[in-house]
């Protein structure tokens, strides 16, 4: 009996070993493949390895050409005999399992959503599905997997995964599970450093899902969906979430969530966002599917201004889902009690949305930034949109009472700015228009007030063409005011096009009826451009002297035109140009008449002007000085330097030249030599005041000039008559010729000498000028005889008078006159007279 025993389990045993070696052949033969063509895939393999008692091995491919490709290389199933009988199996083993993903257009290729049929309710039922299952897993774990993804034009990212699914069930009759509890621990790395944990547990009446998760900074494998502009740096988010869940649909109940971040900072050019401190919250939500209530802090702007930003609200996600809100903005560069802050509504429905943003300050804030503080007074915004069956409309509404920028050097004060806007957009086409109402600028270190400005501007766009149909709007400004005083008003128009946008507008004073300025600005939209057009126009001191403080011992009137440019590329440039313009001291008897230049200032901000700029002047009175046909040439360093590269001016029938001079607000003394040819010797003595002077013969030489705050001084200059050359020359004041010569021994020798300067012909003669306080002494030397001979002769050696005479005896004259400067230098007494004065 125990022999055959014996020989019957050795049979079975056999027939196992067969089965065990020859069931994975024909598994693999005749069931998979059938089971592989019904997975959707462009390729599936299903292949088992081995099977034992204990254990099954097997391995799945799945390969498409767009959706995701999946590799599972090796599978274990462990499993006693007994529990398979139970509908149990202890664990499975996914190791070295594979995803290929494919990314286009921020989208997954081959990932379509699920349709929702009449059953998905059936289909979402936990329990159901769990009990239909013919066995259940006590621990599925995942072990060194791989999700590979591709992206156009970038280097492969891998995604290293390790897991742990665990399941808890409680034991029903007939073998059937019921599930208790599911814990899900996982672990990424590679392209995703992330670490999360999970846990649904059944509770009574619903199943209780918790999760948390912890994500270092912004994954590579995500950040191809971010602005390639924005910068990404080091940080960590950590994410919780729980949620009663319903046994039937498996659709939330309750809700509460919340997201922390860790110094994670977003940077993009010179703005900075900084996503949470130290663990703070970033993000809170909680409440049911029907409400739920969000609060958002932990948002701080770092530059260029450091702001925080906080908004709290309710969501109603229904037929129309419902976004309401309430936000402020807060930074420690404010001072006062304020905060910005609004409200926002926001209402999706299936034909359109509404939305509406305010926002506003209650009391007056003020910001200190580098050195300027702004100031603002209450403050109101608000932003509608409407769109419905395609078509959008949107309005914004803004209102500032006041406002105040303070710096140094610089104050600005501008009231009541009001802005409307309106646009409409439908089938692609955008139109609408832009109200900006300013009631007064004021700059007062300046002395100037803009007041009533207004701004109309229509806009029409069609996105997707090339051509930007044209519009045109407005710009006007009712009063320039300078110093109390309506300088000018200023009307155009603002206009624009696919090839650019520009602005024509006039200026007009009321001080002035042909006054007029055009000024023009042109954009392509890549290069800009300004122009200042002033048309030839009358100008006076009367006029001006509402606007300007001018002396009171100066008149002065002309013509004056001038245009200005200013581009994106290169220096602004302007030329001004004056004519027929007179200047008149009548106090002084002094004035520069028809004067003449046109200047061109090749950086006009520099105040720096091209060289060889010429400035002509008709004429030149100064007391009794006349000059004539001044030539200047000169060129504008700075706005406090002029450098004189030469001028040449007529001057008692000959010529006066003076070298290179830099005049500079800044000096305090000033040297210049003027160089003399040919002047006129009579002229040149009536003009310095020896008047009656008459008669023939030129004069060269040099005259060195000195400028000081203390007076103008000529120092040791003189004149001498050309060489070979002699002259006649009459005067005829003969008292101040008898004070200006020395004491003579003798009566009669004085007489002659005086008599003989009646009509003198000289050989040479020779000038000098010396200035000694406030005297300037012109000395005379003189060498030649009496023109005729006269009633003078000799007896006894010594020289007398005699009618019956005929004495024409050579003479060697030295004349000294005694000038009042102030009555020879009457344009300017000193040099800063002088640098007032011209």
């Amino acid at each position: 009996m125990k022999s055959k025993l014996t020989i019957f389990l050795l049979i079975l045993a056999f027939i196992a070993a067969l089965s065990a070696a020859g069931l994975p052949f024909l598994v693999n033969r005749l069931i998979l493949p059938k089971a592989a063509a019904m997975i959707p895939a462009d390729q599936a393999e299903l292949v088992i390895t081995s099977i034992s008692p204990h254990r099954l091995t097997a391995s799945i491919s799945i390969s498409n050409h767009q959706a995701p490709s999946i590799s599972l290389p090796r599978l274990v199933i462990d499993y006693s005999p007994m529990d398979l009988l139970r509908g149990r199996l202890n664990s499975l083993l996914i190791q070295h399992a594979g995803i290929k993903i494919n990314i286009a257009d921020g989208m997954i290729a081959g990932i379509s959503g699920s349709k929702a049929g009449k059953d998905a309710e059936e289909q979402h039922d936990l329990e159901k599905i769990l009990s239909s299952l013919p066995v259940s897993i006590d621990q599925i774990r995942f072990k060194d997997c791989n999700i590979f993804i591709n992206q156009d034009g970038q280097r492969q990212k891998i995604i290293h995964l390790n897991g742990l699914l665990t399941a808890d069930y409680q034991r029903r009759p007939r073998w059937k599970n019921a599930l208790k509890k599911l814990r899900l621990k996982l672990s990424a790395s590679g392209g995703l450093t992330w670490q999360a944990a999970a846990e649904l547990q059944d509770k009574a009446g619903h199943y209780r899902l918790a999760y948390q998760g912890s994500l270092d900074g912004i994954p590579p494998v995500i950040a191809p969906l971010i602005p390639s502009k924005i910068k990404v740096k080091a940080g960590k988010l950590n994410t919780y979430l729980s949620l009663n869940l319903n046994k039937k649909n498996l659709q939330p109940q309750l809700i509460d969530g919340g997201i922390k971040a860790e110094n994670l900072l977003l940077a993009q050019d010179n703005l900075s966002i900084s996503l949470g401190d130290s663990g703070q919250e970033l993000l809170h939500f909680s409440g049911s599917p029907k409400k739920i209530h969000y609060r958002l802090t932990g948002f701080r702007q770092i530059s260029p201004l450091p702001l925080h930003f906080a908004a709290s609200g309710e969501i109603k996600p229904d037929q129309t889902t419902a976004i309401t809100g309430k936000y402020q903005i807060e930074s420690p560069l404010i001072t006062g009690q304020a905060a910005i802050s609004g409200s926002y509504q926001f209402t999706a429905a299936k034909d359109g949305f509404t939305g509406l943003l305010t926002a506003e300050n209650k009391e007056p804030v003020s910001i200190k930034l580098a050195g300027t503080a702004i100031d603002f007074s209450p403050m109101q915004l608000v932003i509608k949109a409407n769109q419905k069956k395609g078509r959008l409309t949107a309005s914004l509404k803004a209102a500032l009472q006041d406002l105040g920028i303070s710096a140094a050097e610089f104050k600005a004060a501008v009231k009541n700015i009001q802005t409307k806007a309106e646009i409409t957009l439908e089938k692609g086409k955008l139109k609408g228009r832009i109200n900006q109402a300013v009631t007064a600028v004021n700059l007062p270190a300046a002395g100037l007030q803009i007041n009533s400005v207004s701004l109309n501007l229509p806009l029409q766009l069609e996105p997707g063409k090339d051509a930007l149909p044209k519009g045109e709007g407005s710009l006007k400004i009712d009063k320039i005011i300078y110093n109390k005083q309506h300088l000018a008003s200023l009307s155009g128009s603002l206009n624009y096009s696919s090839a650019g946008a520009g602005l024509s507008a006039r200026l007009t004073t009321p001080l002035q009826k042909d006054f007029g300025a055009e000024i023009t600005a042109r954009s392509n939209y890549k290069k800009h451009q300004f122009a200042l057009n002033i048309a030839e126009t009358g100008f006076n001191s009367e006029t001006l002297a509402a606007i300007f403080p001018i002396p009171d011992n100066i008149t002065f009137n002309g013509r004056l035109a001038a245009k200005a440019q200013l581009g994106s590329s290169g220096p602004a440039s302007a030329s001004l140009m004056l004519s027929q313009t007179n200047i008149d001291f009548p106090e002084s008897k002094a004035g520069i008449y028809g004067i003449k230049t046109r200047l061109e200032l090749a950086d006009l901000f520099q105040s720096r002007s091209k060289p060889s700029q010429l400035l002509t002047i008709e004429k030149i009175e100064s007391g009794d000085i006349r000059l004539s046909n001044a030539k200047i040439t000169y060129r504008i360093e700075s706005p406090k330097e002029i450098f004189i590269e030469k001028t040449r001016v007529d001057w008692c029938g000959g010529k006066v030249e003076s070298g290179s001079l830099a005049l500079s607000s800044d000096i305090a003394e000033l040297d210049t030599t003027l160089y003399c040819d040919r002047l006129d010797f009579a002229m040149l003595l009536n003009q310095f005041g020896i008047e009656g002077t008459e008669g023939t013969g030129s004069l060269n030489g040099r005259l060195p000039v000195h400028f000081s705050e203390k007076g103008i001084f000529l120092d040791d200059g003189f004149l001498f008559s050309t060489p070979g050359k002699s002259g006649i020359v009459h005067f005829n004041n003969l008292e101040m010729i008898r004070s200006g010569m020395p004491a003579l021994d003798q009566t009669a020798a004085l007489e002659y000498s005086v008599r003989a300067l009646q009509n003198f012909a000289y050989d040479w003669s020779r000038l000098t000028f010396k200035s000694r306080g406030d005297q300037l002494t012109l000395g005379m030397e003189l060498q030649g005889k009496p023109a005729v001979p006269l009633p003078f002769g000799y007896k006894n050696g010594q020289l007398v008078s005699d009618p019956k005479g005929g004495l024409q005896h050579p003479l060697r004259l030295d004349v000294n006159f005694n000038l009042p400067q102030e009555d020879i230098f009457r344009i300017g007494r000193n040099l800063q007279t002088f640098k007032e004065n011209l």
